[in-house]
C-alpha cells in the first residue's frame, strides 16, 4: 500500500497514540531531541513537513517560534488546526513540488520521521531551498541504522513494514526506504546543503541510539 493511503487509514489510531503518549521512543528522547535540534538554530519561523497531528508545531509555538505544518492527510491537519491558531497546509510532497506553497519561506524545514521514499525524498530535499530564507536549515530525524536487524546487509533498501516502534493496533503498513548514514549524507549534500550537525539521541538506560538527526544549512550559490 502507498504511504498516503496507509496514513489515511491509520490517522485516527495515530491521533489516539499521540494523545495517550504510547510511543516509548518519543517519550524517552526523540520528541525532545527534534525540539532541541530546531531551537539550537534559533529560527524565527519553522515549517514542519509531514506534521501529522501537529504536536511539533504546537511545541515550537510554545517557544515563541512562528510555526506552520504541512501534511497530505486531511484528518490529521483538521485535528491539528482545531487545537491551535497556527497555519496548516493540506499538501502532499508532490503538490509542494508543483508549487502549492509558492511564496512561503521559512528559516527551518523540519522532517520528523516523515521522509519515507527514495526518489521523492531526494526531490523534496532538492526543492527545499525554494521554501527557505537565505542560509536556512533543514532538520531531519529518522530511524537510526543501528536499530535495523543485524542479519540485514547494511545497504540502502526498501522495507515492507513501517511499524517499528509503534504500539499495536496500526493497520495497512506501507513500504519505506531505509538509507545508510552515508546515503543520507549524499542526498543532503547533493541537494545543495552543507551538513552541519549529526546527533544520535540515546535511550536513557541502554545508551543505544533511538534515532538519527541530521542538520543541513543551505548556502545560496
Amino acid at each position: 500500500m502507498g504511504i498516503i493511503p496507509a496514513w489515511k487509514i491509520n490517522a485516527a489510531r495515530w491521533i489516539r497514540a499521540i494523545e495517550q503518549n504510547e510511543i516509548v521512543s518519543r517519550r524517552l528522547a526523540t520528541n525532545q531531541a527534534i525540539i532541541d535540534a530546531i531551537l539550537s538554530l534559533q529560527p524565527k519561523s519553522v515549517l514542519d513537513m509531514g506534521c501529522g497531528e501537529g504536536w511539533l508545531v504546537h511545541a515550537l509555538t510554545a517557544h515563541h517560534i512562528q510555526s506552520a505544518g504541512a501534511d497530505a492527510v486531511e484528518e490529521l491537519i483538521e485535528y491539528a488546526a482545531a487545537k491551535s491558531t497556527e497555519q496548516y497546509f493540506v499538501s502532499s510532497y508532490e503538490e509542494i513540488l508543483q508549487g502549492k506553497l509558492h511564496g512561503h519561506r521559512f528559516d527551518v524545514l523540519s522532517f520528523n520521521f516523515s521522509l519515507f521514499e527514495q526518489k521523492l525524498t531526494a526531490d523534496m530535499l532538492a526543492f527545499a531551498p525554494n521554501l527557505l530564507h537565505d542560509e536556512g536549515h533543514i532538520v531531519i530525524q529518522t530511524l537510526h541504522p543501528i536499530n535495523m536487524p543485524l542479519e540485514q546487509p547494511y545497504v540502502s533498501h526498501w522495507e515492507e513494514d513501517n511499524r517499528q516502534g509503534l504500539s499495536t493496533g496500526f493497520d495497512s503498513p506501507h513500504r519505506w526506504y531505509f538509507r545508510t548514514i552515508a546515503d543520507w549524507v549524499d542526498v543532503i549534500t547533493a541537494s545543495g546543503f552543507q551538513l552541519v550537525k549529526v546527533a544520535e539521541p540515546l535511550h536513557p538506560q541502554t545508551q543505544r541510539p533511538l534515532s538519527l538527526i541530521l542538520i543541513g544549512k543551505y548556502l545560496k550559490q
